[in-house]
């Protein structure tokens, strides 16, 4: 018992004091531009680091601690999908309800089920995207959910998966119809409590937060400004709604597969992939999105909001949780806690793809895509069903456009491939004159299923 205890310290002190962590988020604020960050990293449950690096306020010149508040956007979506799993434990809902059984919904979203939306496959309009939304205007949930419902389904529920503000929306609604409790008391009663979490609020802006941190925005030069917040009741909404300490957003997933919330029954359900119509699984959950990480088993979830950016990392091979949260609106807490896992942790994934690499037909489609979509575009006779389906959303138009902003290409080196979820995934190294960026492509049954990019620090 005091051998590994003595192990544990050990552990605890090397890691806790490993400088190498702190060069990685000091570089990446520096890269980024980011005033303030906040992280703690969890090993099997226990606090091994927990730091603060610049700044929480750059008026006040208030530094950043491990106790600092901030605004963690879609995080919050972990905590609705929570509330709403609890209400399936003790049998008052179904996943596969319909969710006319619970909400008042239009002909159109009939065929719409719990679980369609909380995996982001029901095809509902992003309510960020609507021509009627305004930042500034304060909804309710009823009233926000009126604002897309005469707008037609993206696509026919469980046919493809899109992320969508939307469907939260509406589960955080049946959280409170079925709870008898407005949002921000199902979350304190039947969230918070049971998770021991006591940093962590409902983002009413009168409410007084000790150690809130001011969030910020860049001007056309770089430089920060003070963010403009959204209107009053957005600000609280179930899609992205949490003020909380990175020990918080750490702890959470830790009680979450500890069972202090909801039961492993529960838990399979949320960590489970989506099913689509057309037989793929698609890399999230409920509330909760399933990366691609060979040798481990690993759930991940970033939020957004203005002037601020969090991710919670949580691998259950190796025990480690990491949470970041920085205060610049636009910048990349996944990419901290991606590289504090890779590079300071040295989890690292197996030296060679689990997959064998692309045939010279994939990597002619590959290439030929590629150069389609650093032009803002695709060629949909190569896409899978479900993907050609996403690229007409709102969103996918979004990361269609966000294509044109890798710059133009250089060179594109194999690098390896991943299996997972019943596809494969061709990781390749693209370089361009606006940098270096780690680029995937999912193919699944020989077609393209997805591309996404994530920029590398300068070597």
């Amino acid at each position: 018992m005091r051998l590994a205890a003595a192990c544990f310290l050990a552990l605890v002190t090397a890691l806790a004091s490993a400088d190498q962590i702190d060069d990685i988020v000091r570089q990446e604020m520096k890269l980024q531009g980011i005033p303030g960050v906040s992280l703690v990293i969890r090993k099997d449950g226990r606090i091994i680091k927990a730091k603060g690096y610049g700044y929480a306020n750059l008026e006040t010149m208030t530094k950043a601690t491990a106790d600092t508040e901030y605004q963690t956007g879609s995080d919050g979506k972990m905590y609705t999908a929570t509330a709403l799993l609890e209400l399936v434990q003790k049998g008052a809902i179904n996943l596969d309800d319909p969710i006319s059984k619970h909400l008042k919904v239009p002909d159109s979203w009939k065929g719409i089920t719990v679980r369609n939306l909380l995996n982001h496959t029901a095809g509902l309009m992003d309510y960020l995207t609507a021509d009627a939304f305004d930042p500034n205007k304060n909804y309710t949930l009823d009233t926000t959910l009126a604002m897309v419902a005469d707008q037609p389904l993206d696509f026919p529920p469980g046919e493809s998966w899109s992320y969508s503000n939307t469907g939260y929306i509406a589960i955080g609604r049946i959280d409170e119809l079925m709870n008898g409790l407005n949002y921000d008391n199902v979350m304190r009663q039947l969230v918070f409590k049971p998770a021991g979490l006591e940093h962590s609020y409902v983002n009413n802006p009168s409410y007084l937060i000790p150690n809130r941190a001011n969030g910020y925005q860049k001007d056309a030069d770089g430089k920060p400004l003070n963010a403009q917040n959204w209107s009053q009741t957005l600000m609280q909404f179930p899609d992205g709604a949490f003020v909380q300490t990175a020990g918080d957003l750490a702890k959470f997933a830790d009680a979450l597969y500890n069972g202090n919330v909801i039961n492993k029954a529960m838990l399979g359900e949320m960590w489970s992939p989506a099913k689509l119509s057309n037989g793929r699984l698609r890399g999230y959950g409920m509330g909760w999105f399933t990366p691609v990480y060979p040798g481990h088993q690993v759930y991940e979830h970033g939020g957004n909001m203005i002037g601020f950016n969090a991710e919670v990392w949580k691998d259950l091979t190796t025990g480690i949780t990491v949470a970041v949260c920085v205060n610049e609106d636009g910048t990349e807490a996944v990419r901290i806690a991606h590289r504090i896992v890779r590079e300071a942790l040295k989890e690292t994934k197996p030296e060679k793809g689990s997959a064998p690499a692309p045939t010279a037909d994939e990597d002619k489609m590959i290439r030929s895509e590629l150069g389609q979509f650093l032009q803002g575009k695709l060629d949909e006779t190569n896409l899978t069903s479900d993907f050609a389906l996403a690229t007409k959303t709102a969103r996918g138009h979004a990361s269609l456009s966000n294509g044109k902003s890798l710059g133009t290409m250089q060179s594109l080196d194999y690098l390896e491939s991943d299996a997972s979820l019943g596809e494969v995934v061709h990781v390749y190294l693209l370089k361009t004159d606006k940098g270096s960026y780690r680029v995937n492509f999912n193919v699944y049954q020989g077609k393209l299923g997805g591309i996404s990019a994530e920029k590398l620090p300068p070597a």
